[in-house]
């Protein structure tokens, strides 16, 4: 009996030991054991649920747009592409929503593609940044040189091998699949079921030799163009967390159970 006490401490202790302690750096991708996984903040993703892998051709199949339920939302996962002592940089694991990047093809044009000013720009650090995060949540959110604080990939990055999604012969790590409410609800794009059921989705940055088209992630994982005004297109948020206000409350950090991220409690402090 003694025996198995001491075994079950062990395994309590290697347990902790697993979890960064509040104010480590979280571990970002890896060549040689991949991403670290979180969940922060919340948005609707899941109707009767499923893995997007497996469920995501049958679901752009009987889409509910004419009267779409009401769904609860659910932790975003996100895969932490760098950290460092101070901030992690994350990616949605899933594209959550469809949306045009903007509704007119001669004033993304004008605007050159600034992003902050398009209408997805908007969306992301207004409707959608109040309904995914508390509070507590949107002021770990680090503002960047344009202003936003939720953001999508730019070319640059989405060619970063430092980030695990450098050009490939597959491009696996750029694919992305649609939650059941972005597929169901939003009317995002699926892939057929011999290509992989993946989902297109937009890059920050506007086409170069196109103007009023913006960059995004083709059904090979290549970076392509399409025309701004498209409506399912996908998007695939990303943010600059701030890891000094920030603790973990659970999880090993694995996909299938990922670190759950929270505001650090006030009484952590005292």
């Amino acid at each position: 009996m003694r025996g198995r006490g001491w075994a079950v401490l062990l395994a309590v202790c290697l347990l902790l030991g697993a979890i960064p302690a509040r104010g480590e750096t979280l571990p970002g991708y890896q060549a040689e054991t991949g991403y670290t996984y979180v969940t922060f903040g919340q948005y609707p993703q899941w109707i009767d649920g499923g893995d997007p892998e497996e469920m995501a051709w049958t679901w752009s199949h009987h889409k509910l747009l004419d009267n779409p339920p009401e769904v609860a939302p659910s932790p975003i996962l996100w895969r932490v592409l760098v950290s460092d002592d101070e901030q992690a940089f994350l990616l949605s694991e899933y594209v959550l929503f469809a949306m045009a990047m903007h509704p007119s093809m001669k004033e993304y044009k004008e605007m050159q593609g600034y992003f902050p000013d398009t209408q997805l720009g908007q969306y992301l650090n207004g409707t959608f940044r109040e309904e995914a995060f508390s509070e507590a949540e949107q002021a770990l959110l680090i503002p960047q040189e344009d202003g936003t604080r939720v953001t999508l990939l730019t070319t640059d990055e989405m060619n970063n091998r430092a980030y695990g999604l450098g050009k490939n012969k597959k491009n696996t790590a750029r694919k992305a699949w649609a939650t059941e409410y972005a597929i169901r609800v939003t009317d995002v794009f699926v892939y057929r079921i011999a290509v992989g059921m993946h989902t297109c989705y937009w890059l920050k940055d506007p086409a170069k030799n196109q103007k009023d088209h913006t960059r995004c992630i083709k059904q090979t994982g290549d970076i392509g163009h399409i025309a701004c005004i498209t409506l399912n297109e996908g998007a695939r948020p990303a943010v600059h967390l701030d890891l000094s206000q920030m603790e973990i409350s659970g999880g090993s950090g694995t996909k299938a159970d990922p670190y759950q991220l929270v505001p650090r409690s006030k009484d952590a402090d005292k």
